[in-house]
């Protein structure tokens, strides 16, 4: 048995991972931010905590508001990364993902049949895996790893 410096990334997993996490969790932190999950220019987070115009001023309200916008924060900034180094991930994860463009359709028009393009995507979710943690320093771990 040999020893591994790093362990094995299961690329299936981590896939599944970070597709729920874009479908679930930050469509989620988008709606809570009030922010619209399309929303790719270049991300801004203001150092002064605002709290949208609530009747009531809850506490726990503003921190699940502020913590919403730093996950929508570190998700843009990612699907930046991913925009800047890596053009086609970019465009697969942004049309499959947050424009939630039909898959079999979206392969036709790519000229790839449907398992080909799916192996594509999960290349590009391991690939913003790796974005959401180092924007997020760690935060955002979406890696699943292969046990021996």
């Amino acid at each position: 048995m040999a020893i591994l410096l790093f362990p094995e990334v299961d690329e299936k997993k981590t896939a599944e991972q970070v597709r729920n996490y874009l479908k679930k969790t930050y469509r989620d932190a988008c709606l809570v931010a009030g922010t619209p999950v399309s929303y790719l220019k270049s991300p801004s987070l203001s150092g002064m905590p605002g709290a949208g115009s609530y009747e009531n001023h809850v506490e726990d309200e503003i921190i699940d508001q502020l913590d919403a916008k730093q996950i929508v924060y570190w998700t843009r900034r990612a699907l930046l990364c991913l925009h800047d180094c890596d053009q086609w991930n970019s465009y697969l994860i942004t049309e499959c993902y947050i424009k939630r463009r039909d898959k079999t359709a979206m392969a036709e028009d790519l000229g790839y049949k449907r398992s080909t393009l799916q192996q594509m995507l999960q290349q590009a979710c391991c690939v913003l895996a790796g974005y959401l943690r180092e924007s997020s320093h760690g935060h955002i771990d979406l890696f699943a790893y292969k046990k021996d």
